[in-house]
């Protein structure tokens, strides 16, 4: 009888162990080359995750949309993206949930005009955009509204940052939307003017990071808030400790598929136009009704003014930010 009662009790233990061996896996994030995900780079290459005791992998893509489609095959945890796109990649059938906003583009994005261009000769035109979405539609449509323009009195053609600065150059588009160092070939090759840039608005154009539906299934709360933890903690490194030479390289490994292309102004210029959320501004703009929110709401307004289905989604179905909220506020609590 004790012989049995020992084989119960060492196959529950054992049942226990590889319970916790099937779930002791690396949370695992996709990313792309830009200067507001590079701080996944440092957290990882200081030792931050370690510090707060999860595993942390870091996947980079050469491109957001190989980052997608890594995240619609479930081969990523966690994908670094705009803000607004959220709205699109849920109605293609992709489930995700924004687990917070990290920060925003402040000066990078911009819009490029011909010189002199009125609302009238606007009206009707084509205007070329890095990406066709929501996200560049509404950052186009502050733009649009200040000339007292509607978005559906222009067309979106998306095109590759060469291929628009190239084409704004030749004639073809009288506005561009696009990003330095692109924007500064435009105005000089196509004698364009800088209309607007995204800290002309600032907020509008928001980064963060989404998560797979199910990723408390596998991941505890405390788990996840632990990710954020040591993604603020690169956030204050940055911020406040960093020395140039350490920093320097790992900000460039994170801001560019070829980072050897990369010298110190280039980095210092892109972080120059971004800023990102250190804990008590995370807080601000994740909680509920707050910043990020109204935010979505806008970005839902100019979907149904453009008349996509992707408006009948709420701000309230797609964010999930427990676990980046509590680690924004561990950070607060420390520091006092």
């Amino acid at each position: 009888m004790m012989f049995v009662r020992f084989l119960q009790r060492s196959s529950l233990v054992i049942a226990l162990f590889a319970s916790t061996i099937a779930y002791a896996r690396p949370l695992k994030i996709g990313t792309f080359p830009w200067i507001g995900f590079a701080p996944l780079q440092v957290a990882a290459g200081k030792g931050f995750w370690k510090q707060t005791g999860v595993d942390v992998q870091v996947i980079s893509y050469p491109s957001d949309a190989e980052a997608l489609a890594a995240f619609k095959q479930k081969k990523i945890d966690l994908m670094t993206t705009m803000v607004g796109n959220i709205y699109g990649y849920r109605q293609a059938g992709i489930p995700m949930y924004l687990m917070a906003e990290t920060g925003w583009s402040h000066g990078s994005d911009k819009l490029i005009a011909k010189q002199n261009l009125s609302a009238n000769k606007l009206k009707g035109a084509t205007v070329g955009v890095y990406l066709r979405n929501a996200t560049i539609g509404n950052f186009l449509n502050q733009y649009l509204a200040s000339q007292k323009l509607k978005p559906t009195d222009v067309k979106l053609e998306e095109a590759t940052p060469e291929k628009l600065t190239n084409d704004f150059a030749s004639g073809k588009y009288p506005l561009i939307v696009t990003y330095d160092p692109f924007a500064l070939d435009a105005r000089r090759k196509g004698a364009g003017d800088e209309v607007g840039n995204s800290a002309s608005w600032p907020g509008i154009l928001p980064e963060g990071i989404v998560g797979q539906p199910n990723l408390t299934a596998e991941f505890s709360n405390d788990q996840l808030a632990n990710f954020f933890t040591g993604w603020l903690e690169s956030i204050r490194w940055i911020d406040t400790q960093a020395k140039w030479k350490e920093i320097f390289p790992l900000l460039r490994k994170g801001s560019s598929p070829t980072p050897e292309s990369l010298d110190e102004l280039d980095v210092i210029a892109m972080l120059n136009s971004y800023r990102f959320h250190l804990p008590s501004r995370l807080i601000q703009r994740n909680e509920a009704g707050s910043g990020t929110q109204k935010y979505l709401k806008q970005v839902q307004q100019y979907l149904a003014d453009t008349h996509s289905p992707a408006a009948q989604l709420s701000p309230e179905q797609l964010v999930s930010v427990d676990a980046a909220l509590k680690a924004a506020q561990r950070a607060l609590a420390a520091k006092n």
